[in-house]
């Protein structure tokens, strides 16, 4: 009897040592996964909160300042699509073709104010045709390679993007 008791008193102990530890771990996890969304969302200039993507802001903040390249899909330079498509691997292991009219045929087309995080913007940039992609983020920001300032975050707001906006889309099923 007395061993069946200093059994269940050290079986008690561990289980409470335990629980504890599994606590501790979880609250440093929840202060690093909080620290990571304070500095992406400074990163991004966008407000992260418990349900944000936050692989998605950590892939694109990788890429920030990125110079533009024609036909590029590296860090060293990249074109719009370029930027898309390494981002759509990286994040959600999925492979879209490689030019914006081409991932535009592969989306169902979402209005401006039905985007959703990963959800793609397309652009008519003095043409006719889609010429340029984003990815959306939130808040009305979207991430991109632009031609002057490599990959940066813009506002759908802003009056340039406003004149040029064709259609937001979503990569159909």
């Amino acid at each position: 009897m007395l061993i069946a008791h200093i059994f269940l008193s050290v079986f008690m102990a561990a289980c409470s040592t335990a629980e504890k530890a599994v606590r501790h771990t979880d609250r440093q996890e929840a202060r690093q996964w909080e620290s990571q969304r304070l500095a992406l969302s400074e990163k991004l200039g966008i407000h992260l909160d418990k349900d944000s993507n936050l692989k998605l802001a950590a892939a694109v903040v990788e890429w920030l300042g990125v110079p533009h390249r024609s036909g590029g899909q590296s860090t060293k330079g990249t074109d719009c699509s370029g930027f898309a498509g390494h981002i759509y691997r990286t994040v959600y292991g999925i492979e879209i073709p490689r030019s914006s009219p081409d991932i535009y045929n592969a989306c169902i087309p979402v209005k401006k104010e039905k985007l959703k995080e990963g959800d793609f913007v397309f652009f008519k940039v003095g043409s006719r045709s889609i010429n340029h992609v984003g990815i959306y983020l939130k808040d009305g920001k979207f991430a991109h390679a632009s031609t002057s300032k490599g990959v940066m975050v813009s506002s759908l707001d802003e009056a340039y993007w406003t004149k040029y906006w064709f259609s937001g889309g979503r990569l159909k099923p």
